[in-house]
Parts: C-alpha cells; sequence; structure tokens
C-alpha cells in the first residue's frame, strides 16, 4: 500500500521499540529466532575435504567425499529463513528505513 502516510506507518510500528532497552529488544530478536533456528539439526562427520574454504569445498564436491557440505549449505539456508518469513513486511520495513528520519523526536526530523 503506497497510499499510507510511511512516517505514521513507520511510527507506529517503531514506537513500542523506542521504548525498550538494547538488551531487551536483543533478548526479543533472540528469542524469536531461536524459535525457529532451533527446531532441526542436521549433523554429518567432518572428512579431510570438510577442512578445505568453502569455495574449494564447493568446486570439488562432485570429485570428494565432503559429505559436510550439504550440512554446512543447509545451516546457510537455515540461517535465511527466519529473514525471509519477514517478506510480508519487506515494504513496511523499506518505507521505514526512509521515514526513520522523520520520526517525530528523532535529531533528523525535519
Amino acid at each position: 500500500d503506497v497510499t499510507a502516510n510511511a512516517a505514521t506507518r513507520c511510527s507506529k510500528i517503531l514506537k513500542p521499540a523506542l521504548k525498550m532497552s538494547y538488551e531487551e529488544l536483543l533478548a526479543r530478536h533472540t528469542e524469536k529466532y531461536r524459535q525457529q533456528y532451533d527446531r532441526v539439526q542436521l549433523n554429518i562427520p567432518m572428512t579431510k575435504a570438510s577442512e578445505a574454504e568453502t569455495d574449494e569445498r564447493v568446486r570439488l564436491f562432485n570429485q570428494s567425499d565432503d559429505l559436510n557440505l550439504i550440512a554446512l549449505l543447509y545451516q546457510y539456508g537455515r540461517d535465511l529463513l527466519p529473514r525471509r518469513s519477514l517478506a510480508d513486511r519487506r515494504q513496511t520495513f523499506r518505507e521505514c528505513g526512509m521515514a526513520a528520519c522523520m520520526l517525530p523526536g528523532t535529531a533528523n526530523t525535519p
């Protein structure tokens, strides 16, 4: 919805966060992230090939026994998953990024 007032929408979203300490925000973020991230584990034993740099491991995957690379790439994907779950709010966050300087009471308010 591009017809809404971005500064008003962002102010409504960000005002509660401005009342929290960094520690509270970090704890809240960590809790929500862990709820998704800690649900699954994939452990594949490391081999000699697993000791190489990641780009080398990817390049040589078809010629090696580096099944641990599968676990590593799986973890990369899982790390991105919580961020992807916010996709439906992407436009709001984009607007907030542009409008954050217009929040009442901030040093950057015009």
